[in-house]
């Protein structure tokens, strides 16, 4: 596929127009960059997956590793055609809250700062629910299991511990739990390089439509559903035999 044809870089070239129209030259310019590094790799995804870890910059990452994937599922030209304004939107205000004076995401060589724990449990819980949705989008090629990639992993890990920080702030200590045995849970996953094991897949999915499923049921009485997975989740041991 011919670097234009990839769906992120048509939604960031669009950007960088808009961010140019607007005044804002500085944030127009690392997307630029942006567009330069997946034009030299040919590959959007090891790009998205670095700037991801780059402060600022880890939900705009997100959203266009979910918007190329969804390209790839259904088709780019119908994308395009359809939603690529409304793509151009979501992203406009989140580059332009970068202000463009942080290090170039795209030339930084050495890992950046770890970003900020997410402000409250429910933006965690919405980026928290993302990276399950990309991990298992990038984990099947239509039906097939195909194994998961390390740094999604890890990206997981990143969103499970800004979940955690969220909840120790607002005292939900059941989150609280349920995140600490998920950290066990992927600890042991690498560990025993269990990634290319499809229950692994299907414990991270379960497990995360557990958490949505209890914490959207508002005013609930009990928690023995999440309570059960987190009991489970502490013994990966036991769980993966």
């Amino acid at each position: 596929m011919a670097d234009e044809n990839h769906y992120s870089v048509r939604v960031l070239r669009s950007l960088e127009a808009h961010l140019i129209g607007g005044g804002f030259r500085p944030q127009a310019e690392r997307v630029a960059a942006l567009i330069k590094r997946i034009q030299e790799g040919g590959d959007p995804d090891p790009v998205l997956r670095q700037l991801y870890r780059v402060d600022g910059w880890s939900t705009i990452a997100l959203r266009l590793l979910w918007y190329e994937h969804k390209a790839r599922e259904i088709d780019a030209e119908s994308l395009e055609r359809n939603v690529k304004d409304q793509h151009v939107r979501e992203l406009f205000d989140e580059v332009v809250q970068t202000g463009g004076v942080s290090t170039t995401p795209v030339d930084q060589g050495e890992k950046p700062p770890k970003k900020p724990a997410s402000q409250n449990v429910a933006e965690a819980l919405e980026r928290f629910d993302a990276a399950v949705g990309i991990l298992k989008q990038r984990s099947l090629q239509g039906d097939d299991f195909i194994g998961i990639e390390q740094p999604l992993i890890e990206i997981l890990q990143e969103e499970t511990d800004a979940l955690r920080a969220a909840a120790e702030t607002e005292g939900n200590q059941d989150i609280v739990k349920f995140c600490t045995a998920l950290s066990i849970f992927l600890v042991y996953v690498v560990d025993k390089s269990r990634t290319g094991d499809v229950r692994t897949l299907n414990i991270i999915d379960n497990a995360n439509l557990t958490l949505q499923t209890v914490l959207q049921a508002m005013g609930a009485s009990d928690y023995d559903s999440l309570q059960q997975t987190t009991q489970l989740l502490e013994h990966p041991g036991t769980l993966m035999e």
